[in-house]
């Protein structure tokens, strides 16, 4: 991506290694191809295709994916085993189990969205299951922000159940959870 001008490499002044900063032409590049690098970095592609495939975007223009219709008796091969290597934002287990003991309330938790209880469905075997959410996300978070006390933490951070979670992330901008709210149908909401 540095050879072709999307990023730069500097190296910290005294460190052993360095920072890659986006240029302004990444940043473009990145507008116009998000959707097709998003799907290049979470299908289990090898890192060999993923960069293959970042330099074509922009020669190749696609504007959109063709699904073809196969017999249902087509072969098709699972399991294959693949490697991943890619960046991986931290999470707190602190934090998170913090969040899930502020949101319970009379030893249920329920999803911020929809209201979604796992005990309420599934019994004993869903008591105190649930996802939590950063309402920012973590990739966005200046360096100054990697480090805050936990009570700043637990604002950024809300419980929602797997369904609306997917929602959320479902687009390139991920979505609130009013928003989130606002599409329930509310003949399916599980708020009472």
């Amino acid at each position: 991506m540095e050879r072709d001008g999307y990023a730069t490499y500097i190296k910290a002044a005294g460190k052993r290694d360095g920072l890659f900063t986006i240029t302004d032409k990444g940043k473009q590049y990145l507008s116009e191809n998000l959707d097709w690098v998003r799907y290049l970095l979470t299908n289990n592609f090898s890192a060999e295709d993923i960069e293959a495939n970042l330099l074509l975007i922009p020669k190749q223009k696609y504007k959109r994916i063709d699904v073809g219709v196969f017999d249902e008796n087509f072969l098709i091969y699972e399991g294959d085993v693949k490697y991943r290597q890619g960046k991986i934002y931290g999470r707190s287990s602190q934090l998170r189990n913090l969040a899930v003991e502020k949101h319970t309330i009379n030893g249920r938790i329920k999803c911020s969205a929809c209201c979604f209880d796992y005990e309420d469905f599934f019994g004993e075997h869903g008591k105190g299951f649930i996802e939590i959410h950063h309402q920012k996300p973590i990739f966005m978070f200046d360096e100054s922000e990697f480090v805050r006390t936990i009570e700043v933490a637990l604002l950024n951070v809300v419980p929602v159940c797997s369904n609306c979670h997917r929602m959320v992330h479902r687009y390139k901008r991920p979505l609130m959870i009013g928003e989130v709210k606002a599409m329930i149908n509310p003949q399916l909401h599980f708020c009472s």
